[in-house]
């Protein structure tokens, strides 16, 4: 996960990670992994159920 605490650091990052291919297709593959484990379709389910009890 890319992360940054100023427009600066954000700048730099976006700069960084336009010349590193590799580095930017880990960081879209990592958040893909955690997506698809955090934001089921049971998952959705269930806050539902909890919401409305």
């Amino acid at each position: 996960m890319a992360v940054w605490r100023s427009r600066e650091e954000c700048s730099a990052a976006i700069e960084r990670y336009l010349g590193d291919n590799e580095k930017r297709m880990e960081i879209a593959a990592n958040g893909q992994k955690q997506t698809l484990a955090k934001h089921t379709f049971r998952g959705r389910v269930e806050e539902i159920l909890r919401f409305i009890q």
